[in-house]
């Protein structure tokens, strides 16, 4: 029923995405600023089913199975936000 927040440096996954994140409250927040994101999968999927922002902050990031980022927000989301330095997708 609250907001979920996720903040950490560097993430690496080998066969899966690197962040992979559901959000079901107010909002859906990702700081990887201080380091990069890479998944085997998706570097980060972040999926807000509740009503509010998805913010998603985030250095470097790497999808080597997929995109390198996927936000998606149900109708009740309010916005989408990303800033990344790089995003790398091997689609």
């Amino acid at each position: 029923t609250g907001a979920l927040s996720i903040v950490t440096a560097d993430v690496t996954a080998n066969t899966d995405d690197g962040i992979f994140a559901r959000g079901e409250g107010t909002s859906l927040s990702i700081d990887s600023s201080a380091g990069a994101v890479s998944g085997g999968g998706r570097g980060i999927e972040a999926l807000n089913n509740g009503a509010g922002a998805t913010t998603i902050t985030v250095d470097d990031v790497v999808g080597l199975g997929g995109e390198g980022i996927l936000a998606a927000n149900t109708v009740a989301g309010t916005s989408i936000f990303v800033q990344s330095s790089s995003i790398f997708a091997n689609l």
